[in-house]
């Protein structure tokens, strides 16, 4: 199992600097020390292993130190370790959309990579806008969501979440009614 530096300074210096995600940082505890990972496990400081259950995010479903995949990381990083789509292109994102599609259903023949969840719902909500827009109907801009519905937690994301849901309450009041903004469209 990989172990980061266990210099005793770095959570108490790193802490003044690190805004906490869906935490109001004035009353909350402080976080968990992570010093490792293997498996489906944490492994916290004082050797305490805490079962990841939402795997980071579901970033590492597989399980973290997975040689499998580190071999391929490690291959991929030797080539190329990322490059943006901004009039760029590169053989394994367009391979792995080519392999995307051929499960996909029918008349779906265009990939998008995101890297979060909040940032897919943000695209396809633009990229929803913008159809209606190039078919000449700008009155379109409106979107449906479900109660206890989720969508993320970028802002037009979670303009789509219920202020009633599970993380509203989960997350000492992380409601979207907080953070609305009049959205540009």
């Amino acid at each position: 199992m990989t172990k980061y530096n266990e210099n005793n300074n770095w959570f108490d210096i790193g802490l003044l600097h690190i805004w906490q995600p869906y935490t109001q940082m004035k009353t909350a505890p402080k976080p968990l020390k992570v010093i490792g990972a293997e498996g489906s496990c944490l492994l916290l400081e004082g050797g305490i292993r805490l079962i990841d259950g939402t795997s980071s995010w579901w970033s590492v479903c597989h399980g973290y130190q997975h040689p499998y995949i580190i071999n391929k990381m490690q291959q991929q990083l030797n080539r190329l370790s990322h490059v943006m789509f901004a009039g760029i292109a590169h053989q394994p994102a367009y391979e792995l959309a080519e392999k995307i599609i051929k499960f996909s259903p029918e008349g779906l023949n265009k990939v998008f990579f995101a890297d979060s969840g909040s940032v897919a719902v943000e695209i396809a909500m633009k990229m929803a806008v913008q159809y209606w827009r190039n078919n000449g109907n700008k009155r379109k801009n409106k979107f449906v969501c479900f109660k206890n519905g989720y969508h993320g937690d970028t802002m037009g994301a979670l303009s789509l979440n219920d202020p009633e849901s599970w993380i509203a309450k989960a997350f000492n009041n992380y409601a979207p009614q907080q953070f609305c903004v009049d959205l540009p469209f």
